[in-house]
């Protein structure tokens, strides 16, 4: 997901795990680099495997006549770990999913809303009679997403249906917030039309996405035990080399929620991008500068396995299509408390200038004129 540099310099050294591990939380954040994983469109000719490609096929499509100027896409499927596991849990996604056809019905009178349902709801949602809704596009997938990663991809799909100019994702667990230490229904941002036409312009970006940054924002600040980083938790193996890691995302992870399509084509199929994203290997490979070594770390992030989705496989993407990203602004007092302790040369906002170099886009929402990366630019001792 991080990148940094084109290849391994000439002269390189291989590094071992202790090499790493020897370093303080600092020296992590500021002077590990990682090679460029970014895919071009030459990764993305060769067909699918037929086993991934098998888990986007769809059974069913009760399509509404509902005409629109935006589709909004979900996907709803249930797993059998975490929070959908009891039946009330359950009962409260469907309930979720009442309140956004209302809420549709209500508000978005130009757009239209679509579910993508895995095979074993499909039944469900006809004795709660919510396939009654002939306004909502309902998608019976083949598949039933025993793990949420490929249910939750699952809404990406809409991407390729270019008979609506403006396509964006929602997630049922937007439905609720963190308050109070509990789960409550919160006001949700409507993302009308205008709000969607203005994430694209002026930079005429493919894709334009809301970012939520850190997982746990604490643990930048409090280094801890040197073998137990919150973003590098080691397992114990006989070797050095390679080192299996626990999902890297987790040290800067984003939310996928809000990702949106513009008019303008996209220069490949959304879908074979996703059975590319689940058949990667997931290996990195990290370079330290000053002491010229590099070494590479195997993650261990199965690709269909249970894990928290966020925009990872739209970084692999960025080398193909222009994307605007959107920081919200209450998460901006996060960057500013990493650069107030790492300066210029915090991990994050290398990794951010490489994204706009790259020809992407990086602001605050609300203050799309003015560059993100202006806000850190003027003091260089910060």
């Amino acid at each position: 997901m991080m990148f940094f540099i084109s290849e391994i310099p000439d002269g390189a050294t291989y590094a071992s795990r202790r090499d790493f591990l020897s370093g303080e939380l600092d020296t992590i954040l500021n002077e590990v680099q990682v090679l460029d994983p970014r895919w071009n469109l030459d990764d993305l000719s060769e067909p699918p495997r037929k086993e991934i490609a098998s888990l986007f096929e769809i059974k069913d499509f009760q399509e509404s006549k509902r005409s629109a100027n935006a589709l909004c896409s979900m996907s709803l499927f249930k797993i059998n770990s975490g929070f959908h596991r009891s039946q009330k849990s359950w009962q409260t996604y469907l309930d979720g999913v009442r309140d956004w056809i209302s809420h549709f019905r209500s508000n978005q009178g130009r757009q239209k809303l679509r579910f993508y349902v895995g095979d074993d709801v499909w039944e469900t949602l006809h004795k709660e009679k919510i396939l009654e809704a002939t306004d909502v596009d309902f998608v019976r997938m083949k598949d039933s997403s025993q793990k949420a990663c490929t249910g939750m991809l699952w809404r990406n799909l809409a991407f390729d249906d270019y008979n609506y100019p403006y396509v964006y994702i929602e997630d049922l667990d937007n439905r609720y917030g963190w308050v109070s230490n509990r789960f409550q229904p919160v006001d949700r941002i409507c993302m009308n039309l205008r709000v969607l036409k203005r994430r694209f312009k002026p930079t005429d970006a493919n894709f334009a996405s809301a970012l939520t940054f850190i997982f746990d924002e604490g643990s930048f600040f409090n280094s801890g035990n040197e073998d137990t980083l919150q973003f590098f938790k080691w397992e114990s193996m006989s070797i050095d080399d390679p080192v299996f890691i626990h999902q890297l995302a987790n040290y800067c992870r984003s939310n996928a929620s809000t990702l949106t399509r513009s008019p303008e084509a996209l220069p490949f199929r959304v879908k074979d991008a996703l059975c590319r994203y689940l058949s990667r290997v997931d290996t990195q490979i990290f370079y330290r500068h000053s002491e010229n070594v590099w070494t590479t770390f195997r993650e261990r992030t199965p690709s269909l396995d249970f894990r928290y989705l966020d925009e990872r496989w739209l970084f692999y993407l960025s080398k193909i299509v222009d994307v605007k990203w959107w920081i919200p602004p209450e998460k901006v007092f996060i960057f500013d408390r990493i650069f107030q302790r790492y300066g210029q040369q915090a991990l994050l906002l290398r990794l951010y200038r490489d994204l706009v170099d790259s020809g992407n886009y990086l602001v605050i929402e609300g203050q799309e004129n003015i560059s993100f990366l202006s806000r850190f630019s003027e003091d260089e001792d910060r």
